[in-house]
């Protein structure tokens, strides 16, 4: 090549001006420069490489907690393609399916997967040596949990409507997979927040669940939630005060002697509703009547049917009597 570029050299200094030789002697070294690089990087090489793993066909009994993330690879290639493993990486999959698994640790021998990791490759590359050999992990065996479904949402009713019974989940629970160690911490499943505005009518409805960090599988990815509404209209009744555990030689007198109870009720149930289907009762041992005489008041029953309950006064005072 020398000799053929002092003969262009002669024949420039010739023919072309001294400003038109440079530029053209520029472009030619230009232009032997990138035949040289074709030439050179079209050449096959053995380089190290380092390659990103992926771990997939994971056995399904177990979940990794640990493992390497990267492996070292004497790859033969072009030079183009090993420069680009260098400049933009390369990942590969490392298959699971035959590793070697014990109670806390696995082992996959990659020498058995050099076929399969150099198919991942570019076109005429291969690997020709791995480093390390065999890729040890830590594992943990995943259990089965069952755990009840909650209901998440933000429900306003048309005036005057409300649920007539609460809603009901199908199913109500699910059984969920995962690390011993993680689902152990996990005492239920929410559903996503259902929100209804002036509602006034039943509904039924899927609704995707929420599954914390930890989850690998489930029974169920969404529940079916269905709940009617009715008419609804406000009772009041005036319940008389019950004394719980009132010594036999005392008598004392209530101030005052009821509460008022209020609460939503179903039209269509109205009139299977009594002040009988209330009890409201006081406990004399309770703290306060020792030290404030003032006793709590507490429901001790209710009527299915009625929703919303509210009752005043929570708290009563009383005088003993001779």
């Amino acid at each position: 090549m020398s000799g053929q570029f002092n003969q262009f050299k002669q024949w420039a200094n010739r023919w072309l001006p001294d400003k038109s030789k440079t530029q053209f002697f520029l472009v030619f070294v230009a232009i032997s420069v990138v035949f040289w690089i074709l030439t050179r990087f079209s050449n096959v090489y053995i380089a190290r490489v380092d390659f990103d793993i992926k771990f997939e066909k994971t056995p399904k009994e177990i979940t990794i907690t640990s493992a390497p993330s990267e492996i070292t690879a004497s790859v033969e290639a072009s030079g183009f393609q090993l420069l680009a493993y260098q400049i933009f990486g390369k990942t590969l999959k490392v298959n699971l399916q035959n590793a070697q698994l014990e109670d806390r640790s696995g082992q996959i021998n990659l020498l058995i997967q050099q076929a399969y990791l150099s198919s991942q490759l570019f076109e005429n590359s291969r690997i020709t040596l791995l480093t390390p050999s065999s890729l040890v992990f830590t594992l943990e065996r995943l259990e089965k949990k069952k755990v009840p479904v909650v209901f998440n949402s933000e429900i306003h009713f048309k005036t005057g409507f409300n649920f007539s019974q609460a809603p009901i989940m199908e199913p109500d629970s699910i059984e969920i997979l995962g690390a011993g160690s993680e689902i152990s911490r996990i005492k239920s499943i929410s559903t996503q927040k259902l929100v209804k505005k002036e509602l006034n009518r039943d509904f039924s409805q899927a609704i995707a669940l929420q599954f914390p960090e930890g989850v690998q599988e489930s029974s169920n990815q969404v529940v079916v939630v269905r709940a009617k509404t009715a008419k609804f209209t406000e009772l009041t009744y005036d319940i008389p005060i019950q004394i719980k555990k009132l010594p036999e030689n005392m008598t004392i007198r209530l101030f005052p002697p009821a509460v008022k109870i209020r609460g939503l009720v179903p039209l269509r149930l109205v009139d299977s509703i009594s002040p009988m289907d209330f009890e409201m009762t006081v406990n004399f041992e309770d703290s306060k009547a020792v030290h404030e005489k003032t006793l709590l008041v507490s429901m001790a029953r209710q009527s299915p049917h009625m929703r919303s309950i509210h009752w005043s006064p929570h708290f009563v005072n009383y005088l003993i009597r001779q």
